[in-house]
């Protein structure tokens, strides 16, 4: 009989170590190197911000799952790079879960199907964690689309005090599941205020339903119809495209 483990298993191993390891990323390296040109389209960017509080056991956190994995899959069809935190610990450390932006599909499904649900909702420090992070590597002709699902009102700091320095920058658009929140409560209110405002959307799901995906699609279609613009007017003006994005030309994303 054969003393030796087969290469499948060994390939597998090491393949699940890998992704463990990189699902889990501390590290401050949020950025992947992009090459730049004369010019430069507008691209996105998504990050996957999402409630891991001990409210979501169960089947909060099934439906989280499952909603997350088909973000992942619609956004990488339009060759999209993909950042997952999961949120649940304490105010100064918010996050529990880092995987950084890639393309590499395996990995974001893996490290989807590893997360568990336990801890507070420091929501606020994650959504300001999550800014400052991407300000720092964020170009002038990306956009950040941050889905965020969460079900209670934040441990930490009330949204309220923060929701216009989170709208400082006009890239950043939030796509918002309030999963199970009180329908017409003021931190309801806030969600949709935030997202609204930045260019994005607000739903309300019912606590134990099925999780609605955004139209990935029909933000892609919005980007490039923003591309061909922004391409006119370097053709028009000569000048490649600064960091001139206005806010009503991305209001209508993802609607």
């Amino acid at each position: 009989m054969n003393q030796f483990p087969s290469l499948r298993l060994v390939v597998n191993f090491i393949l699940i170590v890998f992704f463990m390891t990189a699902c889990q990323n501390t590290s401050s390296e949020f950025h992947q190197a992009n090459t730049s040109s004369d010019f430069e389209e507008p691209t996105q960017r998504v990050i996957l911000l999402l409630d891991l509080s001990g409210s979501m056991r169960g089947t909060p956190l099934k439906q989280l799952k499952k909603f997350a994995h088909q973000v992942i899959d619609s956004t990488l069809e339009y060759n999209t790079q993909v950042a997952i935190r999961g949120f649940s610990t304490n105010c100064q450390m918010p996050f529990s879960v880092q995987q950084n932006f890639t393309q590499n599909a395996d990995q974001l499904h893996y490290c989807i199907d590893s997360l568990k649900a336990n801890g507070n909702t420091p929501l606020v420090e994650a959504i300001e964690k999550t800014i400052q992070e991407t300000l720092q590597i964020i170009e002038p002709n990306e956009h950040i689309l941050i889905y965020l699902v969460s079900d209670g009102k934040p441990t930490c700091r009330t949204l309220q005090q923060k929701i216009q320095e989170f709208l400082t920058d006009e890239r950043i658009i939030f796509y918002i599941i309030g999963y199970g929140i009180e329908q017409l409560s003021d931190f309801a209110r806030q969600l949709q205020t935030l997202s609204n405002s930045s260019g994005g959307e607000y739903m309300w799901m019912a606590a134990g339903a099925s999780i609605t995906a955004f139209s990935v699609y029909q933000q892609h279609q919005n980007l490039k119809q923003q591309n061909e613009t922004y391409r006119h007017q370097v053709i028009k003006n000569g000048s490649r495209y600064q960091n001139q994005n206005i806010r009503s030309s991305s209001s209508n994303a993802g609607k």
